[in-house]
Protein backbone atom coordinates (compact mmCIF):
# COMPACT_ATOMS: atom_id res chain seq x y z
CA UNK A 1 0.00 0.00 0.00
CA UNK A 2 1.58 3.10 -0.93
CA UNK A 3 1.05 6.11 0.63
CA UNK A 4 1.49 9.90 -0.16
CA UNK A 5 1.14 13.21 1.81
CA UNK A 6 -2.09 13.69 -0.29
CA UNK A 7 -3.63 10.45 0.31
CA UNK A 8 -3.40 11.06 4.02
CA UNK A 9 -6.26 12.26 6.53
CA UNK A 10 -6.04 14.83 7.87
CA UNK A 11 -8.32 13.72 11.03
CA UNK A 12 -5.70 13.15 14.04
CA UNK A 13 -7.72 9.91 14.71
CA UNK A 14 -7.62 8.66 11.42
CA UNK A 15 -3.67 9.04 11.21
CA UNK A 16 -3.12 7.34 14.40
CA UNK A 17 -5.19 4.38 12.99
CA UNK A 18 -2.93 4.19 10.14
CA UNK A 19 0.38 4.35 12.23
CA UNK A 20 -1.22 1.58 14.33
CA UNK A 21 -2.38 -0.74 11.12
CA UNK A 22 0.98 -0.33 10.01
CA UNK A 23 2.93 -0.99 13.44
CA UNK A 24 0.98 -4.55 12.77
CA UNK A 25 1.84 -5.21 9.47
CA UNK A 26 5.83 -4.44 10.41
CA UNK A 27 5.51 -6.81 13.52
CA UNK A 28 3.99 -9.53 11.18
CA UNK A 29 6.80 -8.99 8.75
CA UNK A 30 8.95 -8.82 11.52
CA UNK A 31 7.89 -12.72 13.04
CA UNK A 32 7.84 -14.17 9.70
CA UNK A 33 11.34 -13.06 8.77
CA UNK A 34 12.68 -14.41 12.37
CA UNK A 35 11.16 -17.55 11.54
CA UNK A 36 12.68 -17.68 8.20
CA UNK A 37 16.14 -16.77 9.71
CA UNK A 38 15.95 -19.05 12.46
CA UNK A 39 14.66 -21.91 9.80
CA UNK A 40 18.01 -20.83 7.69
CA UNK A 41 20.49 -20.46 10.99
CA UNK A 42 19.44 -24.09 11.74
CA UNK A 43 20.15 -25.29 8.15
CA UNK A 44 23.35 -23.37 7.74
CA UNK A 45 24.52 -24.85 11.22
CA UNK A 46 23.37 -28.71 10.26
CA UNK A 47 25.37 -28.70 6.85
CA UNK A 48 28.24 -26.90 8.60
CA UNK A 49 27.93 -30.31 11.16
CA UNK A 50 28.00 -32.64 7.70
CA UNK A 51 30.93 -30.29 6.01
CA UNK A 52 33.03 -29.96 9.09
CA UNK A 53 32.14 -32.26 12.11
CA UNK A 54 33.66 -35.65 13.02
CA UNK A 55 32.97 -38.44 10.65
CA UNK A 56 32.03 -41.86 11.65
CA UNK A 57 34.91 -43.59 10.90
CA UNK A 58 37.28 -41.87 13.25
CA UNK A 59 34.78 -42.18 16.31
CA UNK A 60 36.15 -44.15 19.09
CA UNK A 61 34.67 -44.18 22.06
CA UNK A 62 36.55 -43.55 25.02
CA UNK A 63 37.71 -46.18 27.74
CA UNK A 64 35.01 -48.67 25.11
CA UNK A 65 36.70 -51.66 23.29
CA UNK A 66 39.00 -50.90 21.03
CA UNK A 67 37.90 -52.17 17.35
CA UNK A 68 39.33 -55.28 16.09
CA UNK A 69 42.08 -54.57 13.23
CA UNK A 70 40.56 -55.79 9.83
CA UNK A 71 43.48 -55.44 7.46
CA UNK A 72 46.49 -56.04 9.99
CA UNK A 73 45.86 -59.76 9.87
CA UNK A 74 48.66 -62.57 9.75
Amino acid sequence: MKMDVSTLPDDHLLLKGVIVDLQGQIAGLREVHDKETGILLEQIRHLRAQLFGRKSEKLRSEGGPEPLPLFDMP
